[in-house]
């Protein structure tokens, strides 16, 4: 089964990014750490499929957001994915305390497409509004983060 894992990750103490509010917003993915059929390109937090059937589990983190969400995007359409699951996350306005968004699903795709990870945050969050670094040394910070399997 096709394996495709990609995530947010950056050097240690670098910021996860600002965060912009009541607005759909194209979250980092900028490493590809698994592609065991070789069938996804990743470019410009974008990353391209050929067509078949996926399972998507996906993961962002945010920080005084209060509430926020995900969705998959198809940038070659431009239309949102319907059909996913979005388990919203929560993150106290004003706080250092960090939430998880998560979606879920299955999605088919009938040709090939660019897609990209989106959130959308109640409120504004500058520098860190992404996620908080965990400041510790020789430890990558990773924000987000999405694995999918192609089922046909």
């Amino acid at each position: 089964i096709p394996f495709i894992q990609l995530s947010h990750s950056v050097a240690s103490t670098t910021q996860s990014g600002s965060a912009a509010a009541t607005t759909w917003q194209t979250r980092p993915l900028n490493v590809e750490v698994a592609d065991n059929a070789g069938i996804c390109s990743l470019s410009a937090n974008q990353f391209t499929l050929p067509a078949g059937t996926y399972t998507i589990d996906a993961w962002a983190a945010g920080v005084s957001l209060l509430g926020f969400s995900l969705r998959l995007y198809n940038v070659t359409d431009t239309v949102a994915i319907t059909g996913l699951t979005a388990r919203n996350g929560y993150a106290i306005s004003g706080g250092t305390d960090q939430g998880h968004a998560y979606l879920e699903g299955i999605f088919t795709l009938v040709a090939t497409k660019t897609l990209r990870l989106e959130q959308y945050g109640a409120q504004a969050k500058a520098t860190n509004g992404f996620g908080l670094s965990n400041n510790l040394a020789s430890v990558n910070e990773t924000y987000a983060g999405v694995i999918m399997r192609q089922l046909s």
